[in-house]
């Protein structure tokens, strides 16, 4: 979660974000193998991510939450709709 948000406020570079993403997966004992694949994988497509990011913020998309859904089945789309989600 941390990484999506980083990737969507953009208050850190890609490469920043990685590190902080490589550094949890540490923390959290990700395995070895694992941790190698996600950071290669999250380096390689991160780009497209962060370029859409940036046009969603730009068209006025909100994406970080004041209210967390009680149902964690619920879908980000469904969430989103919700009112009160979002900060004014």
């Amino acid at each position: 979660m941390v990484h999506d948000y980083l990737y969507w406020t953009q208050t850190r570079s890609p490469k920043e974000a990685d590190l902080i993403l490589d550094m949890a997966m540490e923390d959290f004992d990700v395995g070895a193998v694992t941790a190698k694949l996600i950071y290669g994988a999250v380096r390689l497509g991160g780009k497209s991510a962060w370029k859409g990011n940036a046009e969603k913020k730009a068209q006025g998309e909100k994406r970080v939450p004041i209210r967390l859904p009680q149902d964690p089945r619920m879908t980000w789309d469904d969430s989103k709709q919700r009112p009160g989600v979002f900060a004014p």
